[in-house]
């Protein structure tokens, strides 16, 4: 046996780490816990690949898209808290036997500082401690009482843990903690993590690293210290509780750091994932015994017969890196039913993952109760007091203001079957959704409960509140295009609050037409942005999707088709100006088909003007006030001039094309202008098609200058000229043919208000 004098490196590169990421009649049906996911057709168990791969980013981790079995320790919904998952079938895969192992803690903090930290602390979730570090020091305790239960160690195995300045930014995330191997063992061909190495063939005494004398240690834990100073925002920190019920604004360190010690025990590839090195085995020649369990379904190798740039490639390969392992491949059968919510009316639609609740009736193994019924939003939303009446249903309820299992008891006294909670709050940019154990005690056994991502949810409530068979009914926060077959709604979110888009209108008439919709957020004079369809049933057998926006807050848009119950979400990221989006084919857009015989759909041809073009990626902006307006102008509306700010901008729009070129038209609805004194709407070719928006809001005594924001719905060129009535300054923005515009939002360059 030999050592690896490796352990600096190691604890710089090897880390492992977690990162934070109204009421209608039903006229959906789905089911609780019914297919089985995250393994491929021969049962081998799938990992999460980054679709790009990230300084730092783990290749162990399993995709939270998915059913999270594998390095999600008392997260999945099979689990107990404080309980472990397919981890452990994975570790008997790298040589270890079940069994205890004991573990020595050796804290690195200095006196006053992490878990040597005296702040007072209040007994909390069966955690005595009364200071902030002993608080750490119990949990941690028990997050390694909770390994040594399982894993056979004649060694002592020695865990350094330590509090650190890692990443966090409350718009961008975090990193909670991370872990990894401190020092590494190698026999012939194989390298293994300090703590496995001990396990088959013993103490390595002070071997690890000879060249740097003191304590060594077979795995070290960093624990960000940053989260509990409310980095992530004000209230948010560590939840030091040992019973899994943090609240809505704390994150379980019990959780983060079982799943941190994971790593550092062996859950962790010791492959280069960035720079020149990316697909090189750390330990050449030797493989880590990690990476000897992996392969690509695709390619059709293994991790370690493969060639450096093919484990490069295979690290983004997404649902194709997979477990294929003994003891992976026999136990994964039995842990990947039961975590997800199955439409089967209507059709089309993919499965929505959970986490089943600690309260109720099982979803998995013995005893499994897999309801189908209708779905139907609780009323109250949030059910945290008596529910309407939904005997038979399967219940939709929003997470907050109450405990878990008040909203569960809830729902099953007012006849509920069973329960689905979705998540209230949407995950730091770059972040996953958390899918949380819900945990409590409830009476009811025979009803079970799961718990989905904010997606989900407002994906079922969708499904819901516009199933199929349904006609679209336009109303203040809707709009309904092409013979009202397509539902359009918008929600938006700031990061400090959220609400719905509502419909714009001009002398009192809706800002909508056959073709298209248009919302604002916050000002019913200041458009925000729209959505646009197109029939081309007879020229692709697709119906477009053409949306964008002069607003650089998040917003997601989802559109619904009453005939067949098949939705499309659009979503823009907060702080970016949204790319023109495209979708101009079945896939992205929707079929023609008609629905299941409800009705038939007889599509108007037309002339196809757009071009089918990429586009690149949304650039990040900044959040936008507006303020105090500009003196008052002599621009004179007509139908291809639009006059804002008290007529005192003057906007006009030259449209071009291979086929020619043309003044662009302000849009009129019920015979009044979609124009007002902030906003315009442009038509090329067809007084229904919405092409562009001009958008000038006021920002005088903000920058002493006038904001412009223009984007639009289609990849004709296009050039918009503003011009002020006062000074005769101008400003000109071109979008060249055949590009889906990116939004303009001049916010230090627009026209001077003096």
């Amino acid at each position: 046996m030999k050592t690896a004098n490796l352990r600096r490196k190691l604890a710089a590169t090897l880390l492992g780490c977690a990162l934070v990421p109204a009421v209608a009649g039903a006229d959906a049906i789905v089911q609780l816990g019914l297919a089985p996911a995250g393994a491929d057709a021969s049962g081998r168990v799938q990992l999460y690949a980054p679709s790009v791969v990230e300084s730092g980013s783990s290749i162990s981790h399993w995709d939270v898209a998915g059913i999270p079995l594998l390095m999600w320790p008392a997260l999945s919904s099979l689990l107990g808290f404080q309980q472990t998952d397919l981890t452990t079938s994975m570790f008997f895969d790298e040589g270890y036997v079940p069994g205890t192992t004991e573990f020595e803690v050796i804290v690195l903090d200095g006196p006053n500082e992490g878990f040597n930290d005296p702040t007072p602390f209040t007994p909390i979730g069966g955690n005595p401690a009364t200071t902030l570090g002993d608080a750490r020091r119990e949990l941690f305790n028990a997050v390694l009482n909770a390994w040594g239960q399982l894993l056979d160690n004649d060694e002592t195995v020695r865990v350094a843990v330590l509090t650190d300045d890692l990443f966090c930014n409350a718009s961008q995330g975090a990193v909670l903690a991370a872990a990894g191997a401190y020092c590494v063992v190698t026999d012939s061909d194989t390298a293994y993590p300090g703590s496995l190495g001990k396990a088959l063939y013993g103490s390595y005494g002070d071997e690890c690293d000879p060249d740097n004398p003191g304590p060594d240690f077979d795995l070290i834990v960093f624990l960000n210290e940053n989260i509990d100073e409310g980095c992530l925002g004000a209230g948010t920190g560590y939840y030091y509780g040992l019973d899994g019920n943090a609240p809505e604004n704390l994150f379980e360190a019990f959780n983060t750091l079982l799943h941190e010690a994971g790593h550092g025990l062996g859950f962790s590839s010791f492959v280069s994932r960035t720079g020149p090195s990316q697909g090189d085995h750390f330990f050449a020649p030797y493989v880590g015994i990690y990476d000897r369990q992996i392969f690509d379904n695709q390619t059709l190798e293994r991790w370690e017969d493969m060639t450096k740039s093919e484990r490069a490639a295979s690290m983004t390969n997404g649902p194709h890196v997979v477990i294929d392992s003994p003891h992976v491949v026999a136990d994964g059968p039995d842990w990947a039913v039961g975590n997800v919510v199955t439409v089967s009316f209507p059709e089309g639609v993919d499965d929505f993952p959970g986490i089943a609740a600690q309260f109720g009736a099982p979803v998995f193994g013995p005893g499994a109760v897999l309801p189908t019924g209708l779905l139907e939003v609780a009323d109250p939303p949030r059910g945290c007091t008596a529910i309407d009446p939904i005997p038979g249903r399967i219940a939709l309820i929003e997470r907050g203001d109450c405990a878990f299992v008040d909203k569960f008891d809830n729902a099953a006294e007012a006849g509920a079957i069973g329960v689905i909670v979705y998540n209230s709050a949407t995950p730091p940019s770059g972040t996953p959704e958390d899918l949380i154990a819900m945990a409590g005690s409830s009476i009811y056994t025979d009803v079970p409960a799961l718990f989905v991502a904010r997606s989900s949810g407002q994906a079922l409530k969708s499904l819901v509140l516009s199933g199929p068979g349904l006609e679209c009914s336009p109303d203040a926060d809707s709009g309904c295009l092409l013979g009202g077959r397509f539902q359009v709604e918008v929600d938006w979110d700031t990061g400090t609050g959220t609400g719905a888009g509502q419909v714009m209108s001009f002398g009192g008439q809706r800002a909508e037409s056959d073709q298209s919709v248009f919302f604002w957020f916050f000002d019913p004079a200041n458009f925000e942005m729209g959505v646009k369809m197109v029939d081309a049933c007879t020229f692709n057998d697709s119906f477009w999707i053409f949306a964008s926006g002069l607003t650089n807050v998040e917003y997601t848009i989802t559109i619904f088709d009453t005939f067949t119950g098949q939705s499309r979400q659009v979503n823009n990221p907060l702080g970016s100006y949204p790319q023109t989006v495209g979708l101009t084919d079945g896939i992205g857009g929707f079929d023609c088909t008609p629905g299941d015989g409800v009705r038939t759909f007889a599509p108007t041809p037309q002339q196809v003007r757009e071009v089918v073009a990429s586009a690149p990626a949304d650039p990040l902006g900044e959040a936008i006030v507006a303020s105090v307006a500009p003196e008052t102008g002599t621009c004179v509306d007509d139908a291809d001039t639009a006059c804002h700010l008290d007529n005192r901008f003057q906007v006009e729009v030259q449209w071009t094309t291979s086929e020619g070129t043309g003044a662009a038209q302000v849009m009129s609805f019920g015979g009044q202008r979609a124009s007002s004194d902030q906003s315009s709407f442009w038509w090329f070719f067809d007084p229904a098609n919405f092409e562009m928006g001009v958008k000038v809001n006021p920002a005088c005594d903000y920058t002493g200058n006038v904001w412009i924001y223009i984007s639009g719905l289609t990849n004709a060129g296009y050039t918009v000229r503003l011009r002020d009535s006062m000074t005769g300054n101008t400003k000109t923005y071109t979008n060249p043919e055949g590009n889906y515009p990116q939004t303009i939002g001049d916010t230090g360059q627009g026209l001077s208000c003096f």
